[in-house]
């Protein structure tokens, strides 16, 4: 089946594992890059065959009261 959604905030070097790891119409959020890596190949078979998403996450242009929404929604997870 695969991953529903994923959060990478390795970086770069786990982004090919990251997209392996959706199932179908997964979801991809790429938060940080604490590899210092900024840069992937995709699989674009993967990305058309699973109608994946693959969306970046930053909370530098965000300001305090989007931040506390994120931690909120994050913590749902948690669950």
């Amino acid at each position: 089946k695969g991953a529903d959604l994923v959060v990478n905030n390795v970086g770069g070097s786990m982004f090919a594992e990251c997209v392996k790891s959706l199932g179908y119409e997964g979801r991809l959020a790429t938060v940080g890059y604490v590899d210092g890596v900024m840069r992937s190949e995709i699989d674009i078979e993967a990305l058309h065959s699973k109608r994946l998403k693959l969306f970046g996450v930053s909370n530098k242009m965000r300001n305090a009261a989007q931040r506390a929404v994120t931690r909120s929604a994050m913590r749902s997870f948690r669950s």
